[in-house]
């Protein structure tokens, strides 16, 4: 899986998010969801765990556990009880390897940051329902596809990074200027973080070779939009009385 076509699955992921948040809730759900858990797959592989399927299972029941609670409950601060069910678990999951676990601190510090990825994107769903809400989720979406597709034109990495903040700051003020509910300023905020994170997760998986395959090409696309979604909240909450 080459770059370019990484870059056209995180911006078509972004404007999915975008788009089903103006749907019936469910759709944005099933959206996020489906984000997490493949995010969830194709981690352990991407950054070369020795004892993937322990980890992937540890990921996956991350994932699931994020996006029920999230959505059940609608308060982000459970996730800080899944995060750490998921440090505890990444832990336990060595005392069933019988391999003489090597590379342990790699296994168990891949397992958290993977973990922390796709709960990340349970913050998505935390943003709530209100108009002012879906308006701070397109903004985000939208930047974050632009700053995406920025990695589409081939320039150099240091060009490329500040295209792509400079473009996803732009969309984002354009966003909010354009909708009632937000502020050029707010959108323009939104977009910087937006163009940071995009740009920042481009750069440090395009070194990593087995990007290049599906599954964890897949998840080093994805896992872009699945982490912005705590930081994408965050600034809601500080921003915004979103609710």
């Amino acid at each position: 899986m080459s770059g370019s076509f990484r870059a056209v699955v995180a911006a078509t992921a972004a404007t999915g998010v975008g788009v089903t948040t103006l749907t019936p809730r469910p759709l944005l759900t099933i959206t996020v969801a489906a984000i997490a858990v493949i995010c969830a797959l194709g981690w352990p592989a991407l950054v070369g765990l020795p004892a993937r399927a322990a980890a992937t299972v540890v990921l996956l029941a991350t994932a699931a556990s994020s996006v029920l609670v999230v959505e059940l409950l609608q308060d982000l601060a459970w996730l800080a009880v899944v995060a750490a069910g998921a440090v505890l678990a990444a832990f336990l999951a060595q005392l069933f390897r019988r391999d003489g676990r090597p590379r342990l601190l790699e296994e168990v510090a891949g397992t958290i940051t993977g973990a922390v990825i796709v709960a990340s994107a349970a913050g998505w769903l935390a943003i709530g329902p209100s108009p002012r809400s879906e308006a701070l989720v397109i903004t985000a979406a939208v930047a974050i596809a632009v700053a995406s597709v920025v990695a589409l034109v081939r320039l150099p990495a240091t060009w490329s990074t500040v295209a792509s903040v400079v473009l996803a700051c732009a969309a984002g003020s354009g966003i909010g200027f354009a909708a009632t509910t937000l502020s050029t300023l707010v959108g323009a905020l939104v977009g910087l973080a937006a163009g940071l994170l995009v740009a920042t997760v481009h750069r440090l998986f395009a070194h990593y070779p087995v990007s290049g395959r599906l599954l964890p090409g897949l998840a080093a696309a994805l896992s872009v939009v699945s982490v912005s979604g705590v930081p994408v909240y965050i600034l809601g909450r500080v921003l915004l009385p979103i609710g």
